[in-house]
């Protein structure tokens, strides 16, 4: 049974139809932002091969990314969903920066650490018809991966194991093939996380 939960990180990525004409600098997002002058001029800004753009200000405990056809958000402050401000900061970013018609899918990602009351010993995640296969071995990490898709939207979960009995780290990746964001994005972002609240409540 899962007694605690860690949010690690949570992501919005968003997909284009084609490589956007300029990518937006430091200067640009803070002003998207409303961050002061003085932050901005402090911030990290790196550009890697391929045209990619990171971004990270001070008082962000975000990653802003940039890539001709991708735009992705990390959100690493583990703030709840409630609490966290990477749905307002997604909006202005896709309001100042990405026209409407340009979406051709978009995500969540969210990782997670699960804390539980009782050991879950590595062969536990794995079936017995799987276990006879070895023999006489010991198992000393194993996980779980799992892909389906519901509605148009494709749930990669996988759960990895930590080095100790009590804690699994669940990492959830949703892709929805949507060309239009919803306009409710806070509801949206919810239900998904909610998806993942499902997978290990009972775990």
């Amino acid at each position: 049974m899962v007694e605690n939960t860690s949010i690690k990180q949570l992501n919005i990525t968003l997909l284009l139809k084609q490589p956007m004409e300029s990518l937006p600098n430091k200067k640009e997002i803070g002003e998207a932002l409303n961050i002061p002058e003085e932050e901005v001029n402090n911030s990290l800004s790196i550009e890697v091969p391929g045209g990619n753009k990171i971004f990270a200000f001070p008082s962000q405990t975000k990653e802003f990314i940039f890539e001709p056809q991708r735009v992705r958000i990390n959100d690493k402050s583990g703030k709840s969903i409630d609490e966290s401000d990477i749905v307002n900061d997604f909006k202005k970013i896709f309001d100042k920066f990405i026209p409407a018609d340009s979406v051709v899918a978009y995500g969540y990602n969210f990782d997670i650490v699960l804390s539980t009351k009782d050991e879950i010993k590595p062969a536990d995640l794995v079936s017995d018809k799987v276990l006879k296969n070895f023999g006489k071995t010991k198992i000393l990490e194993s996980g779980i991966r799992i892909t389906l898709e519901k509605d148009n939207a494709k749930f990669d979960f996988q759960l990895i194991p930590t080095g100790n009995n009590k804690q699994q780290f669940l990492h959830l990746n949703i892709h929805i093939d949507e060309h239009v964001i919803p306009e409710d994005l806070k509801k949206d972002f919810k239900k998904y996380y909610d998806e993942a609240s499902n997978f290990y409540s009972n775990f």
